[in-house]
């Protein structure tokens, strides 16, 4: 290709998608869309309030602090094992040198029910509050409580039962995880009027019970000290899940524990302006992983298919290699298995362009290096419909913010000025 050909490629002409949504800036499905979620589930409003969706409604999410659009959220399925998830003074909860002042401060959901944990007078002593029992597996577990600074600004979450204990402390003062344990990630996110969700994701080495525990924590990082009798912090909102899905948006419970069902967007193609199946073409999306699952499970941005496996296109996170890799499989066949960049730390913004041709696959991230692979591929047939932040059980755990597609196969610098 010539410099004027490739001029005229990247052009603004040429670099119009054949179609593209934007679900961040609209707010909606697009047109000829399906959606389905069997029960209600929660996410940030524009003026960062956690908020409920109903069942059936699609949510799109915002950033709690800025209030910035971030798209579409789509999960797998979860279930919150933490009894009285937002009630630290039902029976459900026990405390040791601590106790709990009820509905204490306004919670990241607007209402006044954020409790208020505070250490008794003990000196040398830990000040706690612990969980019912949770019967665990080997698949990987995450706890995660809503926080917010008292007269104590450290704490730490923690695991604890026949097979050890694992977790880590939180300062809300520096906004850290200051001291994480072996096989632990701990994160912490900012999500308005002085709140934060902090989490901690392990993989438990047997099947086996455990409790969740809560210290306050004098000085970050230690977790005996010399109780006043009147320091505390505020928490609201706890949640342990299971099955290696990371940390999810909050799941309530009550008496029980509870599931939200998995959010399942699906286009048919033909209500796809301008699809082809019988071309290549680029798609290009922009997403948020808002966790990173653990082993065993990918993280899929969209995914075009025929029903099955057998013919599709997906550009994915692979939990194998821990890449984001672009993917498409025809007659049951893997064609371009290419892994393209890096995995961006939770709620850090991506842009992926990902290309598919009978001689040439790969993509490009963030207007990086074209990382792709040539040969002789077939190119996917009997396509029906395209998935968003969705494949089979496995979702983005994300949110997407815009999708386009490119019919026809591009060259590699197309790909990378698309991904920008």
């Amino acid at each position: 290709m010539n410099g004027l050909q490739e001029a005229v490629l990247l052009s603004g002409l040429n670099r119009r998608p054949t179609w593209s949504w934007d679900f961040a800036s609209r707010g909606v499905l697009p047109p000829g869309a399906t959606f389905t979620r069997a029960t209600t589930a929660t996410y940030f409003n524009s003026a960062g309030v956690l908020s409920s969706a109903s069942s059936g409604s699609a949510r799109f999410d915002y950033d709690p602090v800025t209030g910035s659009p971030l798209g579409y959220l789509a999960e797998m399925a979860s279930t919150n094992l933490l009894l009285r998830s937002a009630e630290l003074d039902n029976a459900s909860w026990t405390t040791t040198r601590a106790s709990v002042s009820a509905n204490a401060t306004t919670a990241p959901d607007g209402t006044a029910t954020a409790d208020k944990l505070v250490e008794d007078a003990t000196a040398a002593a830990t000040h706690r509050i612990f969980s019912n029992t949770i019967a665990l597996t080997n698949s990987g577990v995450a706890a995660s409580i809503f926080a917010k600074a008292g007269e104590r600004t450290a704490f730490r979450i923690e695991f604890a039962g026949g097979a050890g204990t694992f977790g880590s402390s939180f300062n809300l003062s520096t906004v850290a995880a200051v001291s994480t344990d072996a096989s632990t990630t701990a994160r912490i996110r900012a999500v308005g009027n002085g709140w934060y969700r902090c989490s901690v994701e392990a993989t438990w080495p047997s099947a086996t019970n455990c409790n969740v525990f809560i210290y306050l924590q004098a000085v970050a990082g230690t977790t005996s000290y010399n109780g006043d009798g009147t320091s505390g912090m505020y928490f609201w909102g706890g949640q342990c899940e299971l099955g290696g899905v990371g940390l999810t948006s909050y799941i309530p419970t009550a008496g029980s524990t509870v599931t939200r069902n998995q959010d399942v967007l699906s286009l048919p193609l033909t209500s796809l302006p301008g699809w082809s199946a019988s071309q290549g073409g680029v798609l290009v999306a922009a997403y948020r992983l808002h966790t990173i699952v653990p082993s065993g499970y990918g993280q899929h941005v969209a995914w075009i298919n025929d029903g099955s496996a057998n013919n599709m296109i997906t550009p994915f996170r692979s939990s194998g290699d821990n890449t984001m890799r672009s993917y498409f499989v025809s007659g049951g066949s893997d064609q371009v298995y290419q892994s393209v960049g890096s995995v961006p730390a939770p709620f850090t913004r991506q842009k992926w362009a990902t290309l598919w041709g009978t001689s040439r696959g790969g993509g490009a991230i963030d207007g990086g290096a074209f990382s792709g692979t040539s040969g002789s591929f077939s190119l996917p047939v009997g396509m029906t419909s395209i998935s968003f932040g969705r494949y089979t059980d496995r979702n983005l755990q994300g949110t997407l913010e815009s999708i386009a597609y490119y019919r026809g196969a591009r060259s590699d610098a197309f790909v990378q000025a698309v991904s920008r």
